[in-house]
């Protein structure tokens, strides 16, 4: 993914603060993970028993969520890349932030939440998309529905 040159700290310290509480909360599963793994079984009473497999089998799940997430976002990161390189060949003068906001679009999001990642208002986000339309050479086609055609062919 590119990166934008505009700023938006908001946007920056939502995103940190959902890393971090990601990151806490993994730890904390972790730990809890690893404290049922010491606790003697054979002390505990049936019911004790059934419930700690039952949170050991939350955790794993948890876990495969995590790992199933991470390589989802390796494929959207390749499915991104591989949109780029079709968008360069056809418009060699895109800027990074041009892609950016292409890849927005096929996200389907509307004018006011690029506005938001891009810190600008949602008249700028139409007039950027009139440029890229423009260097596309596709003014009177809807920028969505060519920009999911062209991430649908295959190269």
């Amino acid at each position: 993914m590119t990166i934008s040159t505009s700023y938006n700290p908001d946007v920056e310290d939502r995103i940190l603060r959902i890393l971090l509480s990601d990151e806490r909360k993994t730890k904390v599963l972790k730990n809890l993970k690893d404290m049922l793994t010491k606790i003697n079984r054979d002390q505990l009473s049936s019911q004790g028993r059934q419930l700690i497999t039952v949170v050991e089998r939350l955790l794993d799940n948890f876990y495969l969520y995590e790992n199933n997430m991470d390589k989802m976002l390796v494929c959207i990161d390749h499915t991104n890349t591989l949109q780029v390189e079709r968008l360069l060949s056809l418009a060699p003068d895109l800027t990074s932030s041009e892609l950016k906001l292409c890849n927005l679009v096929t996200m389907n999001l509307d004018n006011q939440q690029i506005a938001e990642v891009f810190g600008i208002e949602s008249a700028s986000v139409s007039v950027k998309k009139y440029r890229i339309k423009k260097k596309l050479g596709i003014e009177k086609a809807s920028l969505f529905n060519f920009l999911v055609r062209q991430k649908s062919i295959r190269h």
